[in-house]
């Protein structure tokens, strides 16, 4: 019993630990649409798609990870 749940923290701490480091990634896409927005090589409504995108992305995720 206590290696289930030796086993189960382990894998809980995977999908925490993938979870985030994908989260991570989706983050610097938007961040570049920042940059991109800032310098002037995009529009407001090409900014609102990249964080369009990044919400579902996300939303997909954690549906993913939590599932």
């Amino acid at each position: 019993m206590a290696g289930d749940k030796a086993q189960r923290r382990a894998a809980m701490a995977l999908f925490a630990s993938y979870h985030e480091a994908r989260l991570a990634d989706r983050i610097e896409h938007v961040r570049d649409g920042l940059a991109r927005y800032d310098a002037g090589g995009s529009d407001a409504f090409e900014l609102d798609a990249v964080m369009h995108r990044h919400q579902r992305a996300a939303r997909e995720l954690w549906k993913f990870c939590s599932a």
